[in-house]
This record gives C-alpha cells, sequence and structure tokens, in this order.
C-alpha cells in the first residue's frame, strides 16, 4: 500500500464551487483566567499528588482549558503527560502517558542512571512476554484462569500482578517527578475504562487509615508529586460508583466550569482571536454584526453538518470512518476503513473537527470532542454504516486489539465471528491486567446473544471471580447450573462463589449438592469432591460449627494425601490448625502449622508456606513466646514480599505490631500498623482495616490516650459493614467497652460486652470466658457483687477442658 500524504490545504486554495471559509485559528481559553490562575498555581505549588477534575456540559470550554494549560506548562519548561480517555482500552490514557515519560527520560539521560526505572519489569503485560501491557494484544486461543504452582488463588495471582503494575507506573512518574513534577492531562474521565478509574485513585490516594486521629500516614506511601487535571462531563447523569469514589478522596478537587460571566464574557469578545473571527466574517460592517448577534446559535449537530459539507467526498469518508472506529488512526487505517485511495488531501477545515495526536509514537487522528464523533456518526447512513463496522472488524483484528474487534463485529450482527473474537480478546486483556474491562466485553455480547455460548459464561465467571465481583459471577454461575442441574462442577462453582460472597448458608446448601451428585457418579472430576470438601471444612469453621467443620477437614486431608494433591491437603491442615487456635489449644496449633510449613515448602508452594508461618506466629503468641512469634512474622514477611503477596505479607506485619504492642514498644508498634495500613489499603479488604484501627484504638488506650482511641473505635465502626465477619465485629466491639469502662461508662461498657457475648455464644469462640471476665469486673465496680458471682459461676476452672 502506498503510503498516505496528509497536505493541508488553505481555505483559499480549495475549488471555487466551496463556501467561503472563515480562517481557523487559536482563540486560546479567553475568560477563563481565574480558573486558569488556579491550575497554574497548583502546578507551581505541587508538593505531592493531587488532581483536579474539571467539569461541566459539552462544549463549555474544558477542552480548550486544558489545551492552553498545556501550552502555558510547556512554555514554562514544564512537562505535560496527556492521555485520552475510551471505554474498553485496558488503562487506555496511561498508554500515552507511559509512551511520552520514557521517551522524556530517555532525552534527558535520566533512564540511564543506575537504579532508574528499576520498576519497568512491572509495566509488562500479565504472561511476561511484552515490556509494556498494551502491547500485548494477541492471544490465539481463550483461556481459563486456574491456581498455580505456586499454591497461590487465580485472585491472588492476578491482584499482585496488577499491582506490581500499579507500582511500576507511580515510579515511573516518580522519575519524571524528580526532574520536575508534571502535569498530567486525561480528557473525557467519564469515558474511561474501570482499570483506568482504578489506577488514578491508587496514584492520588495518600493511603491514609481516614481522619479518625491526629496520626498522619504519608509516610506510608512515596509521593508521586504530579498534578493531574482531568476533563469530565456532567450533564450525563450521576457518575458511576468508581468515579465516585475518585472525587471523593482526599487528594482529588473539583472545578465546575459554567458559563462565562459578565467579566468573562467581555474578556471573550475583546480578544484578538474573537475580534479577528468576527471581521473575517463581517469585514468590520456594523449592520453585518448585528445580523450576526441577532441569529440563532448554532447546535452542535449542525455546527458538523456545516463543516462536513465543507469536505470533498473523499474527506468526508476518512472522517466518517473515523467516527466507526472509535479510537485514534492512521491515515492509511482510515483508508482502508473507509474503502478509499490512500492518497489525498484533506482541507484544513476538518481540523476543527479531527486533531492528530501521537500514540506509541506514531501519528494519529482523533476527534477533538466525543460529542462531535457521535454526531458525525449518527449522519452516516446505516447501510454504509454497517460496511464500515464489517471492514473495521478486519482492520481492528490485523492492527489493533481484539476487542475492538468484537465491538465492530455486534454493529454487523455476526455474532459467531464477534464470539470468537471475544474469547480472544478477554484473555489479552487479561494479560493486561485488565479483568473488569475482559469481563465487559464478554457481557457486551451476551446483551445481544439469544443463547450465549456455555464457554463464555464460564470465562464470565472465572473473570468476575478474579475482579472480585462475586455477584456478577454468581449470576453466570447459576446460568450453567440451570442449563446442567446434573453437573457437580456447575453445583460447586455456585457453591464456592456463595462462601466468598459471605453467604454461608446457601453456600452449604450448594457444596452438599455438589458432593452428592459426585458420589452419585453422574459426574467424575478428579479433584472435585476433595475440593468441595475443603470448602465444607471453611465453612463449616466460619460459622462456628467447629465439630462438623473439623470432620470434613480430615475427609479433605485424608483425601488430598490419597490422591497427591499437595494444594488441598495444606489448605486442610491449615483448617485444623485454625480451629486448634480457636479453641485455645495452640501447641497442637504449632504442630500443625509446622507440619503445613514444612509440607508447602517441600512442594514449592510459596504463598502456603508464607500463611503457615503466619498462622505458626500466631500459635507462639497464644503461647506467650513472644519472640518466637516475632521470628516466624518476620520470616512470613520476607517469604509473602518474594512470593508476592500482600494479603500475607499485611497479616504478618501487623502481627508484628501486635507483638510490639505487648511488649510496650509502642514506636515500633505504630510505625509497623502505618506499614500495614499501607499494605491492607492496596488490599482494599475492609474487614482487615476494620481490625487495624481497632488494634491501633488498642494501642492508644494502652498509652492512656482515650480519645484517640475512641476516634479509632468509631473509625472501625464506620469503616465496617454488612458483610463484616462476626468475629471482628466481636473485636471491635470490646474496644468499645473497654473504652466505656476505662471512662467509667459501665452502662455502655456492658452493653457492648453483651454484643461479643452473643457474638462468641453462636460461634461458640472460648474466648467467651475472657468476655465474662469483663462482664464480672463491671459488675464488681458497680457493687454488684452477686451478679458477679453468677458471672463467674459460669467461667470454667482454669485446668478444664472443653469438649466437642
Amino acid at each position: 500500500m502506498t503510503h498516505a500524504r496528509l497536505e493541508l490545504s488553505r481555505v483559499e486554495e480549495t475549488s471555487e464551487r466551496r463556501p467561503a471559509l472563515v480562517p481557523p485559528v487559536s482563540i486560546g481559553c479567553p475568560g477563563r483566567d481565574a480558573e486558569l490562575s488556579q491550575l497554574e498555581q497548583a502546578a507551581r505549588n505541587l508538593t505531592r499528588e493531587q488532581l483536579i477534575v474539571v467539569e461541566g456540559a459539552p462544549g463549555i470550554g474544558k477542552s480548550r482549558l486544558l489545551s492552553e494549560l498545556r501550552s502555558r506548562v510547556r512554555l514554562d519548561g514544564g512537562v505535560v503527560l496527556e492521555g485520552r480517555c475510551e471505554p474498553g482500552r485496558a488503562f487506555g490514557p496511561f498508554a500515552e502517558i507511559v509512551d511520552r515519560s520514557l521517551r522524556f527520560l530517555d532525552e534527558i539521560g535520566a533512564s540511564q542512571r543506575p537504579g532508574a526505572l528499576r520498576s519497568l519489569d512491572g509495566l509488562g503485560c500479565g504472561h511476561g512476554c511484552h515490556r509494556l501491557w498494551h502491547q500485548h494484544a494477541d492471544a490465539p486461543v481463550a483461556h481459563t484462569i486456574h491456581d498455580d504452582a505456586s499454591g497461590a488463588t487465580p485472585e491472588t495471582l492476578a491482584f499482585e500482578r496488577k499491582m506490581r503494575f500499579f507500582d511500576a507506573v507511580a515510579a515511573l512518574l516518580r522519575e519524571v517527578s524528580a526532574v520536575r513534577a508534571p502535569v498530567v492531562l486525561l480528557h473525557q474521565l467519564e469515558r474511561a475504562d474501570e482499570g483506568t478509574l482504578e489506577l488514578l485513585a491508587f496514584l492520588i490516594d495518600g493511603g491514609a487509615l481516614g481522619a479518625a486521629a491526629e496520626v498522619s500516614l504519608s509516610a506510608s506511601k512515596e509521593s508521586v508529586r504530579a498534578l493531574f487535571v482531568a476533563s469530565m462531563r456532567n450533564d450525563a447523569g450521576a457518575p458511576g460508583p468508581r468515579i465516585e469514589h475518585l472525587l471523593g478522596l482526599s487528594g482529588c478537587r473539583r472545578m465546575a466550569l459554567g458559563p462565562l460571566d459578565p467579566a468573562g464574557l467581555r474578556a471573550y469578545l475583546t480578544s484578538e482571536e474573537t475580534i479577528a473571527r468576527l471581521l473575517a466574517r463581517t469585514g468590520g460592517h456594523p449592520d453585518l454584526l448585528d445580523l450576526l448577534l441577532e441569529a440563532e446559535p448554532l447546535t452542535q449537530r449542525s455546527r458538523v453538518e456545516r463543516r462536513l459539507r465543507q469536505l470533498d467526498p473523499i474527506g468526508r469518508a476518512l472522517v466518517d470512518a473515523l467516527a466507526v472506529l472509535g479510537r485514534p488512526a492512521t491515515l492509511e487505517t482510515l483508508a482502508r476503513v473507509a474503502g478509499v485511495t490512500p492518497t489525498i488531501r484533506i482541507d484544513v477545515c476538518a481540523g476543527e473537527l479531527v486533531s492528530r495526536t501521537i500514540v506509541d509514537g506514531e501519528a494519529r487522528f482523533v476527534f477533538e470532542r466525543e460529542a462531535q464523533r457521535a454526531e458525525v456518526y449518527a449522519l452516516i447512513g446505516a447501510a454504509e454504516r454497517r460496511e464500515m463496522h464489517a471492514r473495521a472488524v478486519e482492520v481492528c483484528a490485523e492492527e489493533f486489539a481484539r476487542e475492538d474487534a468484537v465491538r465492530h463485529a455486534i454493529s454487523t450482527g455476526n455474532l459467531e465471528r464477534a464470539g470468537a473474537l471475544a474469547l480472544a480478546a478477554a484473555a489479552s486483556l487479561s494479560a493486561r491486567h485488565a479483568h473488569n474491562e475482559a469481563a465487559a466485553l464478554l457481557e457486551s455480547l451476551v446483551e445481544v446473544a439469544v443463547d450465549a455460548p456455555r464457554e463464555i459464561r464460564i470465562e464470565l465467571v472465572d473473570l468476575h471471580r478474579v475482579a472480585g465481583n462475586y455477584r456478577a459471577a454468581l449470576v453466570h454461575a447459576r446460568a450453567l447450573a440451570e442449563s446442567a442441574p446434573e453437573d457437580a462442577a456447575s453445583a460447586a462453582r455456585v457453591g464456592h462463589l456463595l462462601l466468598v460472597s459471605g453467604e454461608l448458608g446457601p453456600a452449604q446448601t450448594e457444596l452438599t449438592r455438589a458432593l452428592a451428585l459426585v458420589e452419585a457418579g453422574r459426574s467424575t472430576p478428579s479433584t472435585l469432591a476433595t475440593e468441595v470438601q475443603s470448602q465444607l471444612a471453611e465453612l463449616l469453621y466460619r460459622r462456628g460449627r467447629y465439630a462438623e467443620a473439623r470432620v470434613w477437614a480430615e475427609r479433605s486431608l485424608q483425601a488430598a494425601r490419597s490422591a497427591g494433591i499437595a494444594r488441598i491437603e495444606v489448605q486442610a491442615r491449615n483448617i485444623l490448625g485454625k480451629l486448634a487456635l480457636a479453641q485455645k489449644e495452640p501447641e497442637h496449633a504449632a504442630r500443625l502449622f509446622q507440619e503445613n510449613q514444612a509440607h508447602a515448602k517441600h512442594a514449592g508452594l510459596a504463598h502456603l508456606e508464607a500463611q503457615a508461618l503466619t498462622n505458626l506466629a500466631i500459635a507462639h503468641l497464644l503461647r506467650n513466646d513472644l519472640s518466637a512469634a516475632e521470628e516466624h512474622c518476620v520470616r512470613a514477611i520476607d517469604l509473602a514480599t518474594l512470593a508476592s503477596d500482600t494479603r500475607d505479607r499485611a497479616i504478618a506485619t501487623e502481627n508484628l505490631a501486635v507483638l510490639a504492642h505487648l511488649r510496650r514498644e509502642y514506636d515500633r508498634a505504630l510505625e509497623h500498623y502505618l506499614t500495614a495500613v499501607k499494605l491492607l489499603k492496596r488490599l482494599g479488604n475492609r474487614s482487615m482495616l476494620v481490625r487495624l484501627a481497632r488494634n491501633l484504638g488498642e494501642l492508644y488506650l494502652s498509652l492512656g490516650d482515650r480519645d484517640r482511641a475512641r476516634a479509632f473505635c468509631d473509625h472501625a465502626a464506620h469503616l465496617a459493614g454488612p458483610g463484616t465477619p462476626p468475629p471482628v465485629t466481636a473485636e471491635r466491639l470490646v474496644l468499645r467497652g473497654r473504652i466505656e469502662a476505662a471512662e467509667g461508662n459501665s452502662e455502655a461498657a456492658r452493653a457492648a460486652f453483651e454484643g461479643v457475648r452473643e457474638i462468641y455464644e453462636e460461634l461458640g469462640d472460648v474466648r467467651i470466658v475472657d468476655v465474662r471476665l469483663e462482664l464480672a469486673s463491671i459488675a464488681i465496680s458497680d457493687g454488684d457483687l452477686a451478679g458477679a458471682r453468677r458471672i463467674l459461676a459460669q467461667v470454667p476452672s482454669q485446668d478444664g477442658k472443653r469438649g466437642e
């Protein structure tokens, strides 16, 4: 194919049959001096990461404001990184931002410094075959996500890879900010994919546990020191939950852009650019100026129609192709989609609709505004639009990511082709750390298909599960189970999702049914029965039905040993160890965890070995062997770090804080707690954050700072939700009771401990003894000796053994 040559012709050089055009000029951003001043001030006085969201209706001037800011920052010698948000494009704007960052560092020689870009490997795809994640656009077949040989679950693997990617982007921006704090422009935030919003929140969130107390947690996250400025429409209804979360972060502030006020309008009308346009259109003739002011304003549709009429047929076809394609594209690509010869001329008037940008080091064309693209698309005839979508399927499959090809195939009605492309695209998106986008792509196919293929639903279950969206995964798991009621694997899939969702009653029903189907011989997966037994043991442990949990854990352990399934064997033994801890049998628990640690190490199951060391530390803590507990926590942290296991690193670090607390080493305890905050914020696990806030409250209560202890207790209550496990709720109420008792509020203290007693009685938790002692102490403080005796009578003697 001959390389296209884009020539920009001035209006006077076009055909005489064309209407005369006003020469397009850059009108800057007159009338927005106040907003520009705020943005420039924020860029100059930057000390850490900040996000400013410029929001307003279409045409209000958001793009002009960002464009003028870009020009001013660059004229001032600053660094501007820029990206456009596009739905379904995995971390789309950051592909451009990372590319420009790397080129900037290379140009100034910073990339050659020792240690520079040390985290660059984290920018690669999940399969490790591409240097940058967005380069992974090919995946020949779909794949279902399975556990790996290290014992890590798919959820853990996907999360850790994504976190390494997030860390690498942050590290790259820190390298840029070491030279000069960059201004990062994000266009059309309302169109951003989920991954982009999640990454942006990660970059600007300071990692604070909250305003629960006067404790600075800024040290828990290294600052990026960049100003992010995003444009966003605010006329399309309420923003989605991820944008709502982003707007609510402490590092974000909103800038509402409304119509110009009288001073702004005066500045706009008297600007040199506006005067030049008025002179060009009216020649300065007062009557013509009056007629211009009397005319009705153009609508967006009529303005676009006017611009399109000024294009020759080939130019119009190329602009139409860009509207259909819906993404930045080269001239050659647009010519293929339009079905025209690539050697063309495009008049400069198209520049008012279309501009050029750099993507992956290549010049591509893009619409200035999404609203204009939508108008151009709406003006294309149905038959012509369908033909261009059909050509776009093959163009995107060859040149771009397959997810674009899927959208075009759906638009043509070719669902069989769309299905094949969608499975491959989902695998590619997963490799790009974008499981949410992969799931959304397959969901778009399910919405239009009369009967979605089974393999699509199976992949959707896996993708939603890995992304942590268990409710959405359950929809497809149940559909699979309904279509094959005798399939044990389908029932087990539903049961597992209900278990991880915390719906323990329904989960037990489904897991029991799955086991019955396996035992009836209606399906014979090799490891399914053992897996289900292990899940039943975990479920019954969570419900506090320890005797039944032990039965299923022992069955699962025996079956896993017989079948040689090391992962399930370790899991089953871990449940038995947790049961021993719950019943205050640390010696027995320690033996089980030691066996697990040796077994996991021998089998090379790094994640499970770290888990065993963490639990072994807890067993030593219950034995009052603080030195051994600390040693195992440190070993667990080292191993979890090597295995990239954030969860066990967080738990082991928090346990180190507890150990320091018990030793009254309060500075060390606080340091470990802050490190745990950093890790738990990455996990986003509310239950673990509740527990951490509770532990910080206990720390300050030990220091005699009851006000700060109460603040953390209140913050723990705020973080807790309906899905918070009962033991975590009980621990929070214990802190509440101790604070109230310390302040002499016996009624409030008694109410808190009664709540704990009810939870522990339902769970069968042996810690109910400690609660009864607390209640007896309150009764004694109130002078109720008879009540104290009744409570103490329920406390077993120290040498008593609890039976099952």
